[in-house]
């Protein structure tokens, strides 16, 4: 049997996109959110419905931010309010500290330069936008540049 890499590992570490310590507020809170969850599916659903249930659009701050700007997961996860990159990385924090792969997406939600999430379950990665379940934003088409 050949002995394959799994290219999918880095979905289960931080980086400067989902960045995050053993420290973090967002880890614990994904801890107290899976507690006693059994498989992906289930840790992926508490997570989902926590962020999009409790952090709200910052419109101000999608207007305003500038080219470079890099999420704080504990600042998302205490101010109760983000964008779209936020909602990513918060939610990629949270499911990967609990052992379930998670990517950030970075590319276009139709016209608009767009982040959200990628999640393993069952062998398929399947996409999980929490700013368009908060805001009501309807998507036809993503397009992805870059995964993290």
């Amino acid at each position: 049997k050949a002995d394959i890499p799994d290219e999918t590992r880095y979905a289960l570490y931080p980086n400067q996109y989902v960045p995050y310590t053993d420290s973090s507020k967002a880890v614990a809170k994904g801890q107290e959110l899976c507690q006693g969850l059994q498989g992906d599916q289930e840790k992926a659903k508490a997570v989902i419905d926590f962020v999009s249930g409790s952090v709200l659009y910052d419109h101000l701050k999608a207007k305003t931010v500038e080219s470079g700007y890099l999420p704080d997961v504990d600042v998302t996860l205490d101010s109760k309010k983000g964008i779209c990159f936020d909602y990513s990385a918060l939610v990629a924090c949270m499911l990967r500290t609990q052992g379930v792969k998670c990517k950030l997406v970075i590319g276009y939600a139709d016209s608009f330069y767009h982040a959200w999430n990628e999640v393993l379950l069952g062998g398929d990665w399947v996409r999980y936008d929490t700013t368009s379940m908060v805001t009501g934003l309807k998507v036809v088409t993503y397009t992805t540049e870059r995964v993290y």
